[in-house]
């Protein structure tokens, strides 16, 4: 099960959801926490037009950010485990829409929170949760 909420995302100099971003995320905690015990990861994606800027480099770093600042709001706003979290980025490798207009760039740019099934979560690290 996947939720895109990049839609509702801040300018990305930003690099943190909007508060319409932590509204689809505190709409979806409530079953997310109490109901669904599965495992989920923040996967993040961006279009293959380069950023390079001194905060982010590529589109890697990029997307590994916007993942990560959606693991932080979840845990910090919304107290979900941390052992059920975590945070992918894959740049503009995994695009959904052709990159060559900006109508196809628009939903590239994208962070889905995916509810891993049971046998998806055996191929998740596993561990304590401390260094």
């Amino acid at each position: 099960m996947e939720f895109n909420i990049y839609s509702k995302w801040n300018e990305v100099k930003e690099n943190i959801p909007g508060q319409a971003g932590l509204d689809s995320v505190a709409a979806i905690r409530r079953p997310l926490r109490e109901k669904i015990p599965n495992h989920i990861r923040i996967e993040s994606r961006t279009e293959r037009v380069p950023i390079r800027t001194p905060k982010f480099p590529s589109n890697w770093e990029l997307s590994t950010a916007r993942a990560a600042s959606i693991i932080h709001c979840a845990l910090t706003h919304y107290q979900f485990e941390p052992t059920r979290l975590s945070a992918s980025g894959y740049g503009e490798f995994h695009p959904i829409a052709p990159n060559n207009t900006h109508e196809g760039r628009s939903p590239n740019r994208r962070v889905d929170l995916v509810i891993l099934s049971s046998k998806e979560r055996e191929n998740e690290p596993r561990g304590g949760g401390h260094i």
